[in-house]
């Protein structure tokens, strides 16, 4: 393993601790919010619906109506689902919506090797305990959501068959899954176990979310096969992200650079040369790199070379849009006419260049008075002429 390799993987395993803290804090803020939100918006629609007279279906022994099947879906899965994307994918991307820097390493693979080492430890707990135990189960959901983030940033980053879409919508339909089955789980604690079964039944959940599935004559529990889904669909991207790669890396198609996003690592086979000022940034994009291959270049510094603490969207966005401005940059000489005082001709828009204010103590006086010649095209000027920069052929003239 390269030196470069075993940085990369320590940097990734700090990252846990540093810049991705925020995950264990929304992780314990969205169980808090999520159990406010559903009692509270649960309440709130049956009082609502006993004012206005509209009937639910949730007493003993009835079916839940159309509505309650609709209503409950939407409070309680689809806006807690679509608020936990949102809240991922604002915390992985910076203000342009490129991947963060810290994330942004020569070796994308690197991303994942703290997720897999996790979901390694619990099977193998749960192997030693004999199955797969509630309080296993608990442990590797939360690893299996952070295997999704890590495998979201890995999406960003990689240049064949790169699709964050496809991560958010695997994120999305996880945290539905458990949503529903910790409903579940809290509506057999509270005696509303028939309800939200109901519930959860008519609108068409799997019917492991609200118990076991057997797997080849094996019982599993419910919970571990919600805890495992995140994991699953993980594995699924990485591996197919895998194949594309080394199918492109035997094609060699031609890559248009505009395509790239910001952020994006480059191919093995892309020219690793790129004119000072290109920008290379997109928002929607279909290619990726492999992330095992040394001898691609980035276009971007990595984490190791980053300014340290990776926690400024800010920061990340300048640094992105840097080479933007150097493409606003020109070598045109533009005529100034002269004024009253004789002072005018060409000047020059080239970047660091600073033409001073007349009167002030920085006055540079670059005048080629007294019969001066131009060193590029011989071409001569009386005395009475004061210019700094050459009308014919725009050269800059040098003060005596």
């Amino acid at each position: 393993m390269s030196g470069r390799r075993r940085r990369e993987l320590a940097d990734s395993f700090r990252l846990v601790t540093g810049d991705e803290q925020w995950c264990l804090r929304d992780l314990l803020v969205g169980v808090v919010a999520a159990a406010v939100w559903i009692g509270g918006t649960g309440a709130l629609a049956i009082q609502v619906a006993d004012v206005l007279g509209v009937p639910l279906g949730l007493g003993v022994g009835e079916s839940p109506s159309p509505l309650a099947v609709g209503l409950f879906a939407v409070l309680w899965l689809a806006v807690p689902a679509v608020a936990v994307t949102v809240r991922i994918r604002r915390r992985t991307l910076n203000l342009r919506g490129n991947v963060e820097q810290y994330y942004r390493f020569e070796h994308p693979a690197a991303l994942l090797a703290p997720p897999a080492l996790l979901v390694v430890v619990a099977v193998v707990v749960g192997m030693a305990l004999g199955g797969f135990p509630s309080s296993v189960s608990l442990v590797l959901l939360p690893v299996g959501l952070f295997a999704l983030i890590r495998t979201l940033a890995f999406s960003y980053r990689v240049y064949s068959f790169s699709h964050p879409l496809v991560v958010h919508l695997f994120v999305a339909v996880s945290t539905t899954v458990a949503l529903a089955s910790a409903l579940a789980a809290v509506g057999m604690a509270t005696g509303q176990g028939q309800f939200t079964e109901r519930v959860l039944r008519a609108a068409g959940l799997p019917s492991w979310v609200l118990g076991t599935v057997s797997v080849e004559g094996v019982v599993v529990s419910g919970v571990a096969v919600v805890a495992a889904l995140p994991v699953g669909l993980a594995l699924a991207y990485v591996l197919v992200q895998t194949v594309v790669s080394l199918a492109v890396r035997l094609v060699e198609p031609d890559v248009d650079r505009s395509s790239m996003r910001t952020g994006q690592r480059y191919p093995p086979f892309l020219d690793s040369t790129t004119p000072v000022g290109t920008s290379v940034d997109s928002s929607d994009s279909s290619a990726g790199s492999t992330g095992t291959d040394t001898d691609a270049s980035t276009a971007d510094r990595g984490p190791t070379e980053s300014d340290g603490d990776g926690t400024d969207s800010e920061d990340s966005v300048e640094s992105d849009d840097e080479g933007e401005d150097l493409d606003d940059v020109s070598n045109t000489r533009v005529f100034t006419p002269p004024a009253d005082d004789g002072d005018g001709g060409f000047g020059s828009s080239t970047a660091g260049e600073t033409r001073s204010v007349p009167g002030t103590d920085d006055e540079v006086t670059s005048s080629t008075g007294g019969g001066s010649r131009c060193d590029a095209c011989g071409e001569t000027f009386s005395m009475e002429t004061d210019v700094r920069f050459c009308p014919n052929c725009g050269t800059a003239l040098d003060g005596e």
